[in-house]
């Protein structure tokens, strides 16, 4: 709990208490409060905070066998050493800014979010389209409206399909592909037309 200030954690024990003891209704009102892009802290985190404050009537650490103050990774210095390496190469993970950088992962995304409030954008991948398929594409939507609107085209005969592509010369994880940024830049990577795979398709 060391990330979260004392002011945050009595935030967390009061509305935990107030919205019957409900550890997610507690992480999304956390991070509404705190105008949080992301959730708030996690279930086990909130738990084990009421299960402190429970014990000992506190929500502070504990300090037994501490000695002097306690180390802080936030450092002007090594918040400016976090930025130049997401300035650099925005695409960089945590992972290997932490390692760039020597710290623990954790220490580097709270830095990232808190104190340079940076969000990863997720990277979109799209088909090349040329500007004679996006006015075709209007056009058509356009036509399809006016049938519609005069009774020309029965929306119950509309059938809606859909496909899944296996492929067969490498796969893209979309899912940690992210670009970090104050502000989403809609990043894009065209990609080919065709690629070598087989494709299923269903209608209905």
């Amino acid at each position: 709990m060391s990330r979260y200030s004392v002011p945050e954690r009595i935030f967390i024990v009061r509305t935990y208490y107030s919205n019957n003891n409900s550890p997610i209704v507690t992480q999304r009102k956390f991070a509404t409060e705190f105008k949080l892009k992301t959730t708030g802290p996690s279930a086990s985190t909130i738990n084990r905070l009421i299960q402190k404050f429970e014990r000992t009537g506190s929500v502070c650490d504990d300090m037994f066998g501490n000695v002097g103050r306690p180390l802080s990774v936030k450092t002007p210095e090594k918040i400016e050493r976090r930025s130049q390496v997401f300035e650099r190469s925005p695409r960089t993970s945590i992972r290997k800014a932490a390692q760039q950088v020597g710290i623990k992962r954790e220490s580097v995304r709270q830095i990232a979010v808190a104190d340079l409030q940076l969000f990863p954008y997720k990277i979109q991948i799209h088909q090349r389209l040329s500007q004679r398929s996006v006015e075709q594409r209007l056009e058509f939507a356009n036509t399809i409206v006016e049938m519609i609107d005069s009774d020309q085209f029965d929306v119950n005969m509309l059938w809606c399909s859909d496909e899944a592509h296996f492929h067969l010369d490498g796969y893209v994880n979309m899912q940690n592909w992210r670009i970090w940024g104050t502000e989403n830049l809609h990043f894009a990577i065209e990609k080919s037309l065709y690629l070598r795979r087989v494709t299923v398709w269903c209608t209905l």
